[in-house]
């Protein structure tokens, strides 16, 4: 049983907070934009057919203002790439939303320095549009098929109410996280937006809109969910082989250096928060910049339990296309990083 308790370990730690914490209310706005933004805004803003300087500046805002963390992203990617969003956008949000929200950049330039964090947020930036456009490039055929399909529903009801409910799920989303800020505080501040929040969806919205938005919501949570804990389970059992290749090979700014710091992150879980703090506790220990900018470029985004849940959505030749072009696109970000 020693090589598989370190997978039940990870569950336990994960179920205990992440899932107590910011995981948890990310599925609720993803549902909340699945049941309540209209199709055609979606469309609108992010599909294929939107000109490309609407679209991809929306994805890259959208990423970072609506995720916090690297589980956080994957309910929102999969509903807005469902409800008609085009792989390009789609793409450059989920690259983006785990390592340019707030909280991201601002334990980056705390923990590794405004030099580190200038760095991670400019990459970033570029790899996300790159990487996004390259995709859209090589499945333009299937984007057009797909628009073809695509029913619009035109709706332009505004909704102050809802835009609350989900105002109050993304403060929550924001401030679970955040270990600085003592649970007698944090407890009392998202106990309000919780109670807040059923005031708000009972008083205000009718059942025939609730529903719906629930509905979505425990959907989200059904599909996602298992594939993640398994993936969790993966991670755990593998984390102590991969820290042993920390220790020895990330020791210079070389290619293979990098090359080797963007596959160990696309199989360990470092989430928003974690991953700030791994990547500064090997940087003590002798990690150069190089591939410390490809572990915190790849590890939010790519990690294996992602990657199960990305596949599911859009189907194990994207899913691993995707996987190989962030681990080639962050080692030559933290390559060309370190030569700078």
């Amino acid at each position: 049983m020693e090589w598989i308790l370190p997978g039940f370990l990870a569950l336990q730690e994960y179920l205990l907070t992440k899932l107590a914490g910011a995981f948890i209310p990310a599925f609720f706005i993803a549902g909340a934009v699945g049941a309540w933004v209209p199709k055609s805004f979606i469309v609108k803003y992010l599909s294929a057919g939107t000109k490309a300087r609407i679209s991809y500046p929306s994805a890259l805002i959208g990423g970072g203002l609506m995720s916090v963390c690297a589980c956080g992203i994957l309910p929102l990617f999969q509903t807005i790439y469902q409800r008609g969003a085009g792989i390009g956008p789609a793409i450059t949000f989920l690259f983006a939303g785990p390592a340019i929200n707030v909280i991201a950049i601002l334990y980056t330039f705390q923990l590794l320095g405004p030099q580190m964090g200038i760095a991670r947020l400019l990459s970033v930036v570029i790899l996300s549009l790159v990487i996004g456009l390259l995709f859209s490039v090589l499945f333009q055929k299937d984007e057009n098929k797909k628009m073809a399909k695509m029913a619009l529903i035109e709706n332009n009801q505004s909704n102050k109410v809802k835009f609350l409910i989900v105002t109050l799920l993304m403060l929550m989303v924001f401030t679970l996280p955040l270990e600085n800020f003592a649970w007698k505080y944090k407890g009392t501040l998202n106990i309000t937006f919780l109670l807040l929040i059923f005031f708000c969806s009972t008083k205000f919205i009718s059942t025939e809109e609730r529903e719906p938005w629930l509905e979505k919501s425990i959907f989200l949570l059904k599909s996602i969910v298992p594939k993640l804990l398994f993936g969790i389970f993966l991670v755990g059992v593998l984390t102590p082989h991969s820290k042993f290749i920390l220790t020895k090979y990330l020791l210079d700014n070389s290619l293979l250096s990098c090359f080797i710091a963007s596959i160990i992150g696309s199989i360990l879980y470092l989430g928003t928060i974690i991953g700030v703090v791994a990547v500064h506790g090997l940087s003590q220990m002798g990690m150069p910049d190089g591939p410390a900018l490809s572990l915190l470029l790849s590890g939010p985004t790519i990690a294996l339990p992602s990657m199960i849940v990305i596949m599911g959505v859009c189907g194990k030749k994207i899913g691993i296309l995707f996987l190989l072009s962030v681990i080639v696109f962050s080692s030559l970000a933290g390559y060309l990083y370190a030569i700078i």
